[in-house]
């Protein structure tokens, strides 16, 4: 695959998961590195250039300068209306992307024929890493809002969340499981110390489902 097709592919892959992330209205907003990690993104100068092509194009719109999630940004119209011709017919590609097929989740293509993966374990564990992605997301930003811990506890959480993150945006075989295991060990303890240990429940379970600890 080329550069430019992968940089297509990705382009069309932000583009969707932030059409699911705000339900297909152009009213909502979400960071953009948010949005990156959904859409399976990690490197953040990656995203800023996604966004910055995505926007010049008429697809995206900016709100600000945006924090630690990224720029906010939204769909226009004509950021829904691809992502809706791209479900409709997604054996077709357009200037800006390729054919939608074996791009974006086939659960969010409605009314389609168009089957992806080869089993459901497959889909029900990539569902896992999203919601997974989404959650530590959440995770970093109740981190930066605790008034509880001292300053040095809530940036070392923030970055064992960060690490974590970066290994559930990895392909499978690219997923160091001792480094998520012994990371994931020492965030669940410092959340204890930092008042957020209830949280940790629901994000233990996802780190079970999606890495088969």
């Amino acid at each position: 695959m080329s550069k430019l097709e992968e940089k297509k592919q990705k382009r069309l892959k932000f583009l969707n998961s932030l059409f699911d992330i705000s339900d297909g209205d152009s009213g909502v907003y979400e960071g953009s590195y948010v949005v990156g990690a959904k859409a399976e993104i990690a490197d953040q100068r990656e995203v800023d250039s996604i966004v910055d092509y995505l926007s010049d194009e008429g697809f995206l719109d900016i709100m600000g300068f945006g924090d630690d999630d990224g720029r906010p940004v939204g769909l226009t119209h004509s950021g829904v209306k691809a992502i809706e011709v791209a479900r409709s017919k997604p054996n077709e590609g357009t200037d800006q992307f390729p054919p939608a097929v074996n791009i974006i989740n086939v659960g969010s293509m409605h009314g389609s024929q168009i089957q992806q993966g080869t089993s459901a374990s497959s889909q029900t564990q990539h569902n896992h890493f999203q919601e997974l992605r989404v959650e530590l997301n959440n995770l970093i930003e109740k981190i930066e809002r605790t008034e509880v811990g001292s300053e040095d506890e809530k940036e070392l959480a923030k970055a064992y969340a960060q690490i974590l993150l970066s290994q559930a945006c990895n392909a499978p075989g690219e997923q160091d499981k001792g480094l998520i295991k012994g990371t994931w060990d020492k965030l669940s303890k410092l959340l204890t110390v930092i008042s957020l240990g209830d949280y940790s429940i629901k994000i233990g379970k996802l780190m079970l489902a999606a890495f088969s600890l």
